[in-house]
C-alpha cells in the first residue's frame, strides 16, 4: 500500500513532512481539542516504501485509532479518528477488527481494488459489525480457524468470543 487506511477527514494541517489529519464527530465538530506532538524517524516513510506497508494502531489513553501511511511527496500522513477506548487491532484480510469500549468493531474496506479515495487512500475501513460486549476491557483480538473472532476478556480472565444472545461466551 502506498496510502494509508481510513476515509479523508477535514482539517489537514501539514507539519514537516508528517500530514495530520484530524479527527471530527458525526457533527462535524473536531474531537476533543487535544495537543498530539507526533514524531517520526527519519527512515521510516522509505522503510514503509520498502516493505508496501501502512500501520495502525491504537490508542485507549487518547481515544484514537491512527492510520500511518505515506503521502504522495514521500512523507508521513497520520489519520486520527475517535472511537471509544480503542485497545485490540487484527487485520484479517480486507477487514479490521477492533476492541474497545463496550464494544468488538469490524471495519471492511470499502474500495474496490484500484480505487482512491480523494486521490489519496488506496484503502477505506468504514464500520460493518458492531457487537456490544459491555464493559469487558477487552484488549488483544484474532480470528480462529473458523473465522470467528477471539479476544482477551481482561474483566473475567479469559479468552471469549462474541455472542448474539450474552456479551460473550467463554472460549
Amino acid at each position: 500500500m502506498s496510502e494509508n487506511g481510513g476515509s479523508a477527514r477535514e482539517g489537514v494541517a501539514a507539519r514537516g513532512d508528517v500530514k495530520i489529519e484530524r479527527a471530527r464527530t458525526a457533527g462535524g465538530q473536531e474531537g476533543q481539542d487535544q495537543k498530539v506532538r507526533y514524531s517520526v524517524s527519519l527512515g521510516l516513510s522509505r522503510w514503509m516504501a520498502q516493505h508496501g506497508v501502512s500501520l495502525a494502531l491504537s490508542s485507549y489513553q487518547s481515544g484514537f485509532l491512527y492510520f500511518i501511511g505515506r503521502n504522495p511527496r514521500g512523507g508521513i500522513n497520520i489519520h486520527q479518528t475517535v472511537l471509544p477506548k480503542p485497545m485490540g487491532l487484527y487485520m484479517h484480510g480486507d477487514e479490521l477488527i477492533m476492541t474497545g469500549g463496550a464494544h468488538v468493531m469490524r471495519f471492511r474496506n470499502a474500495l474496490e481494488s484500484g480505487h482512491m479515495v480523494n486521490g489519496l487512500f488506496d484503502v477505506c475501513y468504514v464500520p460493518r459489525v458492531v457487537h456490544v460486549t459491555g464493559g469487558l476491557d477487552a484488549h488483544d483480538v484474532g480470528v480462529d480457524a473458523n473465522g470467528e473472532v477471539i479476544f482477551v476478556n481482561t474483566r473475567f480472565n479469559c479468552l471469549a468470543t462474541v455472542s448474539g444472545k450474552y456479551s460473550f461466551e467463554e472460549v
